[in-house]
């Protein structure tokens, strides 16, 4: 799923984008989870377009 969303946002790599943000989303769920971290969701969101914008050219 995050490689097809990565190839259509027009990312230069989508591979390493697709794999930064499936590592992003585990380690979230798992802090969410594990840590009882309700923050988890709003730095992993930050970080997110954080990568995408760095990914994707305008």
């Amino acid at each position: 799923m995050f490689f097809d969303l990565a190839q259509q946002a027009g990312a230069t790599d989508a591979k390493s984008l697709a794999h930064q943000l499936v590592l992003l989303y585990d380690g979230a769920g798992i802090s969410a989870w594990l840590d009882r971290d309700p923050s988890a969701e709003t730095a992993a969101r930050t970080v997110a377009a954080t990568l995408v914008e760095a990914a994707v050219p305008d």
